[in-house]
């Protein structure tokens, strides 16, 4: 899979692409390192350019393997009946 990167000048306002949880706008910023002599990439969503730094600086403090995913999905909406509980194993 291939991903294509805008960078912007830190000065300019970013554009939102994803809203928070009370709706609130947020930018999704990509970070990158290297590993076996290759490039990963990920990104992250913030309110900021200084807030995805603040973000980056907690994650290099308390970053912590979970767990394997075993699979990923979107669900756009739940029945009123079902409820849904996310506990931490």
């Amino acid at each position: 899979m291939n991903t294509v990167v805008s960078f912007r000048d830190p000065k300019m306002p970013p554009k939102p692409v994803v809203l928070d949880s009370l709706g609130e706008p947020m930018s999704l910023f990509t970070f990158s390192f290297d590993h076996d002599g290759r490039e990963f990439c990920f990104d992250l969503a913030a309110y900021s350019w200084g807030d995805a730094e603040q973000r980056l600086s907690s994650l290099l403090q308390s970053i912590r393997l979970d767990g394997e995913i075993h699979a990923t999905g979107t669900v756009d909406f739940l029945p009123p009946n079902i409820s849904v509980n996310f506990t931490r194993a």
